[in-house]
C-alpha cells in the first residue's frame, strides 16, 4: 500500500523489517528491488536495486521470472555507470568559482564569485554580496537546482534601488534662481517662488525614480578541457519614474569561471590615501554603465600596516606633508600681506614688508621639497600596498622559472 501510494521510503522502511524477520524472504528482496527503481536514478537507489535484485536470484536462481531479472540488472548497470559519471561532474562542480570576464586584473577583481555545495541531493549556488567588483553590497544569492544533472542551470537576481541625486545640485539652483530673481525687480519675488516651485518638483521626481538591474545566468554544468565554467550573461538596467519607465542598458555576453581557493575575495587597491584617518579611498567603476562609486576603504590603514616598511613611510609622508603645508601656508601668507600691507592706510612700512616677502617667500620654497617628499612617500606606500594584494593572489598558476641549477617549474597555490 505505501508502494501505491507513493511513500516510496516508507515502503523500504517497511520491506526492511520484514527482510530483517525473515532474510530468506527472495520475493521480499524482489519487490524492495522494484520501490529503488521506481525512487529514481540516483546512485544510491541504483546499487540498492541491483543489490536486491542480485539477493533474490541468489535465492531463487530458477525462479521462472530470472531472466528478466538478469535483464533489469545489466540496464541498471548501465544506467548506474552514466549516473557515476554524472556524480563525478557534478563533484567537479563543487567549489569556488571566480569570473574570467575579461574584467579580472591583476589584483584578482572578478564580476561574480559562486560558491556550488551539495545540499539534500540538491546543488546550492551562493552568489556572494562581496562579488561585484563595483559594489559590496549590491545583492545576494542563493538558489537550489532540483535538478543537480541537468546540463545548465538557469540563475535571475535582480536589485531594485531608490536613486538618490546629489542635493548639492538642487542647492545650488536655488542659490542661482535666487540670485538672478533678484535682479528682476518687482517681477523677481514671483519669479523666485515659481523657479523654486520647479526646482523642488524636479528634485521630489529624482527621489521617486528607482534603478532596476537584473541578471540572468545560465552556466553550463561541466567544466570544459581546461576546466573552464562557461556561463552566458544577460544584463539590464531599468529607470523607472512616476511617469515612465526607460531601458538603459540590455546586453548579452560570454562569460566563464575558473575554480579558486576557498579564501578567495575580491580586492580592491587604493587609489588615494586620507592623511587624517590612514585609510585608503577606493574609486571603482561599474563594468556596465562605467559610473564610479568612492568609498572610504576603512579595513586598510597603513599608518598601522602588518609591513612595517608600508607604515613608516606612510607615516613619515604625513609628517613630511603636513610639515611642508605649514611652511607653504604660512610662508604665502607672508608674501600676500607684504604684498597687499602697501595698498593699505596704516602699512607696517616698506622694510618690513619686504621682509615679509622675502622671509615668505623662502618659507615656501622650504615648504614645498617637504610637501612634495612627503606626498612621494604616501604614494609609494600605497603602491607597495596594492604589490602587497598582488602578490597575496589566490590563483593557482604553474610558472616557468630559472634557478641557480638551471630552469624549473614553479606550482604557486
Amino acid at each position: 500500500m505505501a508502494t501505491e501510494m507513493g511513500n516510496l521510503d516508507d515502503a523500504i522502511a517497511l520491506y526492511g523489517k520484514v527482510l530483517k524477520m525473515n532474510p530468506q524472504f527472495a520475493d521480499g528482496y524482489l519487490s524492495l528491488g522494484n520501490v529503488y527503481v521506481k525512487k529514481g536514478q540516483d546512485v544510491n537507489s541504483l546499487e540498492n536495486a541491483i543489490s536486491n535484485f542480485s539477493e533474490y536470484l541468489r535465492l531463487k536462481p530458477n525462479a521462472a521470472n530470472a531472466t528478466d531479472v538478469k535483464t533489469s540488472i545489466d540496464k541498471l548497470q548501465y544506467v548506474l555507470e552514466k549516473a557515476y559519471q554524472k556524480n563525478d561532474n557534478r563533484k567537479l562542480l563543487l567549489g569556488r568559482w571566480a569570473s574570467t570576464d575579461g574584467r579580472r586584473d591583476k589584483y584578482n577583481r572578478s564580476l561574480f564569485i559562486l560558491d556550488v555545495k551539495e545540499f539534500d541531493n540538491k546543488l546550492q549556488i551562493s552568489i556572494e554580496p562581496s562579488s561585484l567588483v563595483y559594489s559590496e553590497d549590491f545583492f545576494t544569492k542563493t538558489v537550489y537546482i532540483d535538478d543537480p544533472n541537468a546540463k545548465e542551470y538557469a540563475i535571475s537576481f535582480t536589485n531594485d534601488k531608490n536613486y538618490m541625486p546629489s542635493q548639492a545640485k538642487y542647492a545650488l539652483n536655488s542659490q542661482i534662481i535666487s540670485s538672478a530673481s533678484s535682479q528682476l525687480g518687482s517681477l523677481g519675488g514671483v519669479t523666485d517662488m515659481l523657479g523654486q516651485y520647479l526646482n523642488s518638483k524636479k528634485q521630489e521626481k529624482d527621489l521617486q525614480k528607482k534603478t532596476l538591474t537584473g541578471y540572468d545566468l545560465k552556466i553550463y554544468s561541466t567544466p570544459d578541457e581546461n576546466q573552464e565554467l562557461k556561463c552566458a550573461v544577460h544584463v539590464y538596467i531599468k529607470e523607472q519614474t512616476p511617469v515612465k519607465e526607460q531601458i538603459v542598458l540590455d546586453t548579452v555576453f560570454d562569460n566563464g569561471f575558473y575554480k579558486v581557493n576557498s579564501d578567495f575575495q575580491n580586492t580592491t587597491p587604493l587609489n588615494t590615501f586620507n592623511f587624517t584617518t590612514g585609510s585608503g579611498v577606493v574609486t571603482t567603476t561599474n563594468p556596465f554603465d562605467g559610473t564610479k562609486h568612492v568609498t572610504i576603504n576603512n579595513s586598510v590603514n597603513l599608518f598601522n600596516n602588518s609591513d612595517s616598511k608600508i607604515s613608516s613611510l606612510a607615516k613619515s609622508g604625513r609628517g613630511m606633508s603636513w610639515t611642508g603645508s605649514i611652511l607653504c601656508g604660512v610662508g604665502l601668507g607672508g608674501v600676500l600681506w607684504g604684498l597687499i600691507d602697501p595698498l593699505l592706510p596704516d602699512g607696517f612700512g616698506s622694510k618690513i614688508d619686504s621682509q615679509l616677502i622675502i622671509g615668505g617667500s623662502a618659507l615656501t620654497i622650504v615648504g614645498i621639497p617637504f610637501a612634495i617628499v612627503g606626498t612621494n612617500k604616501i604614494i609609494k606606500a600605497t603602491k607597495l600596498y596594492n604589490e602587497s594584494l598582488e602578490n597575496k593572489r589566490n590563483v593557482s598558476e604553474l610558472k616557468v622559472g630559472f634557478t641557480g641549477n638551471g630552469v624549473g617549474l614553479a606550482f604557486a597555490f
